[in-house]
């Protein structure tokens, strides 16, 4: 094997292993029930929207247009599960990898520059490796770029690859609506070059018309009236917003290197001026909509390899950017310990569907828990693809969800008899709607779980003895232990464990509390409270290196959070680390000035050393 290949493989591998992590967004579970509603029913579910509120609110027959890249994420489930998701996920980031080195290559880019520009490509886009559908579309625009860079270096400018290209555009417009991403590069491709006009035209209409080579293509442009033409349901879609500050701040390397590299083609005279066009445009449309980022892997990169080829820089640069380029990988690490990758998250509400009556109505629930309720055949009352829908039932939802005076109209006229909600947090409005049920006459609680809190109309458990979601956990503390050790026996879960951990701690029962916070951080290893709890619980009987560890896990996870700082404080003077000690109590008084006792204890640290 070469030096030059080996190298490669090591790239790839590097990639592939740096991109495993849990399954991560909710999509997916919308794209798993349409591949198998087309694999083991044998038809597209085109007009489908899986929802059990209305059909009124769908697009029309152009409303799944993803169908083939949903097919072989549901194979891919079939054949493994999770691990087939994660497995998948990983392939398709290390394939627009490969393919994009292999575009570097074909500009003239030595190999181990290669290696690095796309290593740092990868690392800048590292943001958009949820598995969804566009995944498809950054592989797909990498393949047309390949096929536009050998046809470059042909040097034939009257024989365009036509039939490729409406190959290529035919399987994209079935895979993913990016297609259009593809077109854009086209354009600015040809009209960059010195085509002929004939050519330009042809080629671009033989992409156009191969974008329709699908089921009902006649309406795909349908797709972007209805779509874009949705204002109020655009603007909620949190990929469709401009980047932030740290987001523009995070593609500055590879932007810079690539800036840099111009401007000395640029002292030169030569260059290949269309790619910094291509380069421009698409950084531009990256800041405009965090949907784009992803495309700068398999567009920016090689654009701006086609710059260092002509100019490359020398060998004695590698070693220390590859340096700099591993601090950027270890620091944005985004794998996972092996055990937790066959795993799904806490937020997704697996317990909660379980929990459902067989005869259960509608189901209001919160928008992220909609895609899974798809996937395991619930008709949710809204979902993550409701953005592709008239903007009524998002206006719906929210009355729902904010104490509008139609809450209850709109809860009749839509027949709900089941509420499935994510715990409440500090930044939504559903705390409201959980409230009002809780103190309900008509509506039980019935169950909840590391994922949220369901509701039942009129039926079923009616658990009062705890309340997960209000500071003061539960007002009877006998009964409350009786409710956590019958829903522990039955279904535990990491919020139950903690909770009974907590109580048990301040009962007195240490070695109980402790023991069930440890239970709860095995299935829940990023959970603050039971970190915190822990950490308290074992400073008091003295096992300091587990509530050091335990404390610094939660300091992590909550650096805004004074108590945190404040224990590991106490911790710290225990073992005699007085500068430690001070820095957290700093801390501590920098995020609340008025903390009970940490002056004190500062000034005390203080004298002390």
């Amino acid at each position: 094997m070469t030096r030059e290949r080996l190298g490669l493989w090591l790239t790839l591998l590097i990639i592939f292993c740096w991109t495993l992590m849990p399954i991560q967004g909710f999509d997916i579970w919308f794209y798993l029930e349409i591949g198998r509603h087309v694999v083991e029913q044998f038809e597209i579910p085109w007009s489908e929207s899986f929802l059990g509120t209305t059909e009124i609110y769908a697009f029309g027959r152009h409303a799944n247009q993803s169908w083939l890249a949903s097919v072989v994420c549901f194979l891919f489930y079939k054949a493994a599960g999770i691990p087939g998701l994660v497995l998948l996920r990983s392939l398709l980031i290390t394939a627009i990898a490969g393919v994009t080195y292999g575009n570097c290559r074909l500009f003239g880019l030595s190999a181990s520059w290669s290696s690095l520009i796309v290593l740092l490509g990868v690392w800048t886009v590292r943001g958009r490796f949820l598995l969804r559908t566009v995944l498809f579309t950054d592989l797909l625009l990498a393949a047309l770029l390949s096929l536009l860079i050998w046809h470059q270096k042909r040097g034939d400018e009257n024989s365009f690859p036509y039939l490729p290209l409406a190959i290529l555009m035919a399987v994209w417009t079935n895979t993913h609506q990016g297609v259009v991403a593809g077109c854009v590069c086209l354009f600015l491709w040809l009209f960059t070059r010195k085509f002929p006009w004939k050519t330009r035209v042809l080629a671009l209409a033989v992409a156009g018309f191969a974008t329709l080579v699908r089921p009902h293509g006649w309406w795909f442009p349908a797709f972007f009236t209805d779509h874009f033409g949705n204002h109020q349901a655009i603007s909620g879609v949190l990929e469709w917003a401009p980047l932030e500050a740290r987001g523009i701040l995070e593609l500055a390397p590879l932007v810079l290197i690539g800036a840099l590299a111009f401007g000395l083609c640029l002292k030169r005279k030569v260059g290949p001026w269309g790619n910094a066009i291509i380069a421009v445009v698409f950084v531009f449309m990256a800041v405009r909509s965090q949907r784009a980022v992803g495309e700068l892997l398999p567009v920016l990169v090689p654009m701006v390899a086609s710059f260092l080829a002509l100019r490359e820089p020398p060998r004695r640069l590698q070693i220390p950017f590859a340096l700099c380029l591993a601090a950027l990988l270890y620091t944005g690490w985004l794998g996972e310990p092996l055990q937790r990758l066959s795993s799904l998250g806490p937020k997704y509400p697996k317990g909660l569907t379980e929990e459902l009556p067989a005869d259960h109505g509608q189901i209001f629930n919160s928008y992220e828990f909609g895609n899974y309720l798809v996937f395991q055949q619930k008709r949710p009352f809204i979902h993550g693809i409701t953005a592709l829908y008239k903007e009524q039932l998002l206006i719906d939802f929210h009355n729902i969800l904010n104490r509008n005076p139609k809450r209850l109209e709109l809860l009749e006229r839509f027949a709900v008899t089941e509420v499935m909600l994510h715990h409440p947090t500090q930044v939504d409005s559903t705390e409201q709607l959980v409230e009002d049920l809780f103190e309900s006459d008509q509506w039980h609680l019935t169950w909840w779980d590391d994922s949220g809190l369901l509701f039942s109309k009129g039926r079923g458990r009616d658990l009062k003895a705890v309340t997960p979601w209000r500071r003061q956990k539960w007002q009877d503390p006998t009964a409350a232990k009786e409710q956590l050790e019958q829903m522990i026996a039955y279904r535990p879960s990491a919020v139950a464990l903690s909770l009974r951990g907590i109580l048990a701690l301040n009962e007195g029962e240490t070695e109980l509390g402790l023991q069930s916070l440890e239970e709860s951080l095995k299935l829940d290893p990023d959970s603050y409270s039971a970190l915190l709890a822990h950490g308290s619980g074992s400073f008091q009987i003295g096992d300091l290196d587990a509530a050091e560890r335990s404390l610094s896990a939660a300091v992590s996870l909550a650096p805004g959070a004074p108590i945190a700082h404040f224990n590991l404080a106490l911790l710290y003077l225990r073992t005699n680390k007085a500068a430690e000690a001070i820095d957290q109590l700093e801390k501590v008084l920098e995020i609340d000035p008025q903390f009970p006792g940490a002056q004190d204890l500062l000034n005390k640290a203080e004298a002390s050393r």
